[in-house]
């Protein structure tokens, strides 16, 4: 049983990592050079405007939260396991996502 634990959380870590993975890259390579082409005036307003749509709870809790939660929970299922195999691979995403999560918010707090 414990195995199967340890399977669905290491697909449900890859999935929400994907996802947050996704949403990064979207607003690296296709959002942010579009908007670069714009005024400032247009620049603000369409960004607000997407990240008002990309701030609901069923993405923010299912992506951004939930990435960190599943690979936290694939990790402490693998401590102690003989499937130690991929143990380091999921701790260093989980502590470099805490990393970036962690950065966010200081540069949030810093902006405010």
């Amino acid at each position: 049983m414990l195995d199967a634990f340890r399977g669905i959380s290491l697909i449900a870590a890859t999935i929400t990592m994907g996802l947050v993975t996704g949403a990064f890259a979207l607003y690296a390579h296709t959002i942010m050079p579009g908007l670069k082409a714009t005024d400032d005036r247009t620049f603000v307003g369409a960004f607000q405007s997407i990240d008002r749509a990309i701030m609901n709870p069923w993405f923010m809790a299912g992506g951004f939260v939930g990435a960190l939660v599943f690979t936290g929970v694939a990790a402490a299922l693998h401590l102690g396991s003989g499937v130690q195999s991929v143990l380091p691979w999921v701790m260093v995403a989980f502590v470099l996502y805490l990393g970036g999560v962690r950065h966010y918010h200081r540069r949030q707090r810093a902006a405010q």
